[in-house]
């Protein structure tokens, strides 16, 4: 769990970057705490690495007993605390950069969009669409995020839930990043 933070936090890290440009950079200078923490993150990911190397150098060679218990990885407490505020302020200087997140807000004209499709084909005035092998940054395009999303580990796919109150919910069932069955329900 530590090294896969650890991983986590140096592949937040590298987005920062990512993300900072000429003109980012002064928004991130004007927050002195923000990049305190990231010292204090950065740190914490340098003692990971050695505590990682040491383990890796200590590792007996080819014809040698293993230990039976190897030394685990240590990290503090805060680690997760403070990947969860990295995760804030990487938000907070992509929208401060003009960045789009990584899935757009909800926009009510690309909701209308569908909620007019699942009105029209439920009446029968319409025929029902086909979104089979859509794929998922093809719904987030067209319609937004989903109001819910429903994991079936039993199958592997994922259910997009679209909800529009009284009037029914269009579901989009997802496997491997495709649209692999549709239903509207009223």
């Amino acid at each position: 769990m530590v090294v896969a933070a650890a991983l986590a936090g140096l592949a937040a890290g590298l987005a920062l970057m990512a993300v900072l440009d000429e003109e980012a950079a002064p928004a991130a200078a004007a927050a002195p705490e923000v990049v305190h923490e990231l010292q204090v993150l950065n740190r914490e990911m340098a003692a990971l690495r050695a505590d990682l190397g040491r383990q890796v150098q200590a590792s007996p060679g080819d014809g040698e007993a293993q230990p039976a218990d190897p030394v685990p990885l240590t990290a503090s407490v805060d680690v997760e605390r403070l990947l969860q505020e990295l995760a804030t302020v990487l938000a907070e200087v992509a929208r401060h950069a003009g960045a789009s997140p990584v899935a757009p807000q909800a926009d009510p004209a690309r909701r209308q969009r569908l909620h007019t499709l699942l009105v029209e084909t439920l009446r029968g005035s319409r025929d029902r669409p086909s979104h089979l092998l859509w794929s998922v940054p093809q719904l987030l395009d067209a319609y937004g995020p989903p109001s819910s999303v429903h994991v079936n580990e039993d199958e592997g796919t994922v259910s997009w839930v679209f909800q529009f109150g009284d009037d029914g919910s269009a579901w989009f069932k997802v496997h491997d990043g495709l649209v692999i069955s549709e239903w509207f329900r009223d």
